[in-house]
């Protein structure tokens, strides 16, 4: 297999850790209201301090 050197690779790494919900406190269990177990509502987040050229973010939940 030949090595491929036309991908480039960008590594970041942020420190936004800024963000809130009007729809449960931190740290506390996510509401079933907004989980697949009832009414599967996406709640209210809200993001700050993230880098300018932010496009989307990704919220994994495990």
């Amino acid at each position: 297999m030949a090595a491929r050197n036309d991908v480039i690779t960008k590594e970041a790494t942020y420190d936004f850790h800024n963000n809130t919900s009007t729809a449960f406190k931190h740290n506390d269990r996510i509401p079933d209201k907004f989980t697949c177990k009832r009414q599967n509502v996406s709640p209210h987040l809200e993001w700050s301090n993230a880098p300018s050229d932010t496009k989307s973010f990704a919220l994994i939940m495990g």
